[in-house]
């Protein structure tokens, strides 16, 4: 199968077009279902508690509690899943990715439901509850984004653009992706050796110190995985905002090299 590298920019319209239903966030108190894994849910909970000003929080409830709280539409939720994850049995087409999803509920068939927001963690490479603990504060703000922009489409058309970029901002890369194992290779170590402003391999508890202090030096690269795509993201590590990026469709679409970082590079320096 013939392989694509593409460039992709965040679509303003596909990102801010929001429903109607996203005013309900407002009213609604959010309550947060917790997962089997004790370090995300303490970390979900601070970054929650220290940063979410959107709507009121109600609580933390079990999966047990969500099935009864769900069929209320007075409730919303933020769900944190993994890849194939069947505890609800429909989100869509959404379900299949793994993320925090944040749903409203419904007293009719409430185990049929749209995710209004997501925020994915990573799919198959790594970025799953513990392991997503490092970038967690920058998927929620990059969810409140979401909320903040949402109906300003002059300001979003000045903000969403490549203009972070520009400011010769060090990319961020954390180091797991990288394996001397070509099965295990996420990134090729090579991939950004033509970025302009300089590379960063760091641990995830380094990137976590960054994107805690709003470091606006740095950009970081969350690579997501899923199916036959693999994406990589570019995400201001100061503001949480999504720059761009570039994906490549295929069975056999890792390591992601340089020749894929291309068409970024050039944009930039445009």
């Amino acid at each position: 199968m013939k392989q694509l590298s593409t460039l992709f920019i965040l679509s303003i319209l596909s990102l801010v077009a929001f429903s109607q239903k996203d005013t309900v966030f407002l009213k609604n108190k959010l309550y947060i279902v917790e997962t089997e894994y004790p370090l995300f849910n303490s970390a979900l909970k601070e970054v929650m508690t220290r940063l979410w000003n959107i709507s009121e929080i109600g609580g933390y409830i079990t999966r047990k509690e969500l099935k009864q709280m769900i069929k209320s539409k007075e409730n919303s939720f933020v769900d944190p899943t993994v890849y194939y994850w069947r505890s609800n049995s429909n989100m869509n087409h959404d379900r299949s990715s793994g993320g925090i999803f944040f749903y409203h509920g419904k007293p009719k068939e409430p185990y049929l439901f749209t995710a209004e927001k997501v925020s994915y963690f990573g799919g198959w490479v790594g970025d799953n509850f513990d392991s997503a603990v490092y970038k967690l504060e920058l998927m929620i703000r990059g969810v409140m984004n979401q909320f903040a922009y949402a109906g300003s489409m002059d300001s979003i058309q000045k903000k969403y653009n490549l203009s972070l970029l520009k400011k010769e901002k060090i990319l961020l890369v954390n180091s797991k992706y990288f394996s001397d194992n070509k099965r295990d290779e996420v990134i090729s170590k090579n991939a950004f050796e033509k970025y302009p402003y300089g590379v960063e391999i760091a641990s995830s508890a380094r990137i976590a110190e960054y994107i805690k202090a709003k470091d606006n030096r740095y950009v970081l690269a969350a690579p997501i995985v899923n199916d036959d795509t693999r994406m990589v993201q570019i995400l201001d590590v100061e503001t949480g905002l999504f720059l761009g990026g570039f994906q490549r469709s295929g069975m056999f679409a890792l390591p992601i090299r340089s020749k894929d970082v291309e068409s970024l590079i050039k944009l930039i320096e445009k």
